[in-house]
């Protein structure tokens, strides 16, 4: 009877691996695969969402036509502030004596209706400052205007108050120079309307200081 052989086989080194092990193996190469599409193509690392793309597209033209708007209000104020340079021309005929200003200017001279060749005075201006004088006055005109329909509608009621007090409509003295002088005037408004004692200050009237 032989005795029992022990069999021996050899399996090489690198296939001796368990079911863990494999795993393992496995994991790494797909790290190394990933890692390597990285580097491959570093920008696609992170990147952005769609929403945000676009929202960063939309508000940069929004962010280039703001400050387009602050650099045209900075010129545009600028510009208000600077001279603008313009010319007037007075016309004077010799024959009617008559005066006129006109912005025309015509090289060959220019004759008044009456036939006679006007003369010419030319004066540099300052368009701007001009048209703000221009824009004052018509402010100053507006308050005036509403002033004097408050005067008139005062003097308008003084009058019907002194025809009641007088039982009729009484007539006025003869505007002459002695006789207004020697009207019973208090003050003269600054656009020369006159008031007179009776409508003067009444708070004088109780004891009560102007």
């Amino acid at each position: 009877m032989q005795s029992a052989r022990s069999v021996h086989f050899r399996v090489p080194h690198n296939q001796i691996m368990n079911d863990h092990e494999e795993d393992a193996s496995r994991d790494n190469v797909v790290s190394l695969e990933r890692v390597r599409e990285r580097r491959m193509h570093p920008g696609e690392a992170k990147r952005p969402s769609s929403s945000s793309t676009t929202a960063a597209m939309e508000a940069a033209p929004a962010a280039a036509t703001q400050a387009a708007a602050a650099h045209s209000d900075a010129g545009g104020a600028n510009a208000a502030e600077s001279p603008l340079p313009g010319r007037l021309i007075w016309l004077h005929c010799p024959t009617c004596g008559t005066l006129e200003y006109t912005e025309l200017v015509v090289s060959d001279g220019r004759r008044h209706k009456c036939g006679t060749i006007v003369e010419e005075a030319e004066v540099e201006i300052d368009v701007r400052a001009e048209m703000t004088v221009a824009e004052i006055n018509l402010r100053r005109v507006a308050a005036l205007e509403g002033y004097l329909r408050q005067q008139r509608a005062r003097f308008e009621e003084y009058r019907h108050r002194l025809t009641l007090i007088a039982g009729a409509t009484p007539k006025p003295y003869a505007l002459t120079e002695e006789r207004v002088k020697a009207l019973p005037a208090a003050e003269v408004d600054p656009v020369g309307l006159i008031i007179s004692e009776a409508l003067h200050n009444p708070s004088k009237r109780f004891g009560k200081k102007e």
